[in-house]
């Protein structure tokens, strides 16, 4: 399931509530903000779903990412089991 475009602070935020309810990141896309709209941006992907991650070490992960790329013209989805 997936939350709609975040910001990196609201991003961690859902990350960090996910991981509170035991619910597993599958992964994050991130997009570029221009002119008109966003843009996705293979370099914004992180794609945990075929990983054998424990639920903490996927939110690890998640988190790291989101913080790596972090900005003012980047939106994130959080993408994850919580259906």
């Amino acid at each position: 399931m997936s939350n709609g475009r975040l910001t990196a602070a609201a991003a961690v935020a859902h990350v960090q509530a996910l991981l509170a309810r035991g619910h597993r990141v599958l992964g994050i896309d991130g997009f570029r903000v221009v002119p008109g709209g966003h843009l996705a941006a293979l370099d914004l992907i992180l794609d945990l779903s075929g990983c054998h991650l424990r639920v903490e070490e996927a939110a690890s992960q998640a988190l790291a990412f989101i913080e790596a790329h972090a900005g003012d013209d980047v939106l994130f989805e959080v993408v994850s089991d919580d259906t």
